[in-house]
């Protein structure tokens, strides 16, 4: 199985010994260890991430853990006690979770420092000493050959080798806080769909809502990357707590802006193919993957989020009336 890591994906869990059987190799899957249970990505081997490549997973978790650190106290310098309140619970679980970050910021540097990859199947290499003749996931024969580990087995040239460079793509991100105007930021309000121009009265119907406390979400929204749970800043610190599925090691992507993912009126060409193709995309998205939302129901479209459900919903409705 090691010798196939396009087939085969071994679990990241240390001495988990356990393999996956990927149904797409070489595309970004959702891993489920049948050993330890660990949910992870194909690719990257981290805890798997919805809606985000690796490289967007690795920079949405820089930003919210450096929200954690001194965003929010800065978004919300001007009610300091309120801050204080609301970190009171979950502090703990930020210093926990900024602890496990910072140790993954160095372990990240050292293998940018001494690391390189494997040209054939991409993993991760150091090499302890000797020359450059390099056996992904062995000994190199002179040493033995033994000390097998997950790797593909084949032989490359350490100094030919490409060095490791942690993934870090941002250009599809959110606009981050420094991107937007503070003043237009608490009163902004989320929507399934960009409102259609002859629904504008129904607005309030297109609203995102708070997985946590129901309401709809008003100012940053919050968007699990791990878990796909959506909240409002007041429920983001300790949607921990509350929700099992979520854990203080999952990061969120920040919405400080409406990003309505169709737009819909009903003044011509865009209420034609153009919208009727990008409509049934989503419904498509929303409609796929049994297990696509961890919160909901046990298969099928019980498993969508509530939020998910309501989207579909709008989107069907706009274009029947467009």
């Amino acid at each position: 199985m090691a010798s196939n890591p396009e087939l085969y994906v071994g679990c990241p869990t240390p001495n988990c010994p356990a393999y996956v059987v990927v149904r797409n190799p070489g595309n970004i899957e959702k891993c489920v260890c049948p050993t330890c249970g660990m949910v992870f990505c194909s690719q990257c081997k981290e805890p798997y991430h919805y809606d985000t490549t690796c490289g967007e997973a690795a920079a949405t978790k820089d930003r919210w853990f450096e929200w954690m650190a001194s965003g929010k106290a800065a978004y919300l310098k001007e009610s300091k006690a309120k801050e204080k309140a609301a970190t009171k619970k979950f502090d703990k679980a930020v210093k926990d979770a900024m602890a496990r970050f910072n140790d993954m910021q160095r372990d990240e540097e050292w293998k940018e420092k001494h690391c390189r990859c494997c040209p054939h199947c991409g993993k991760v290499v150091y090499r302890v000493d000797g020359c450059d003749s390099m056996t992904c996931g062995r000994d190199a024969q002179d040493k033995g050959g033994g000390n097998k580990q997950d790797g593909c087995g084949k032989a490359f040239n350490w100094a030919q080798a490409e060095k490791y460079k942690r993934p870090n793509e941002s250009a599809n991100l959110p606009k981050s806080l420094a991107e937007v105007d503070p003043d237009n930021i608490k009163d902004i309000k989320h929507h399934l769909i960009a409102v259609p121009s002859f629904e504008k009265q129904r607005s309030h119907e297109y609203r995102i809502k708070c997985n946590v406390c129901g309401d709809d979400i008003v100012g940053p929204r919050f968007s699990c990357i791990h878990c796909m749970l959506e909240t409002c800043i007041e429920c983001s610190g300790n949607a921990s707590t509350v929700m099992p599925k979520h854990t203080a090691e999952h990061a969120f992507k920040i919405h400080f802006e409406d990003a309505s993912a169709v737009t819909i009126t009903n003044t011509g060409r865009r209420g034609g193919a153009a919208l009727q193709e990008q409509a049934s995309w989503d419904i498509l998205r929303a409609d796929e993957a049994p297990d696509a939302h961890p919160f909901n129901g046990a298969n099928g479209s019980a498993n969508r989020s509530e939020n998910e459900e309501r989207r579909t919903t709008a989107i069907r409705n706009a274009c029947a009336q467009s």
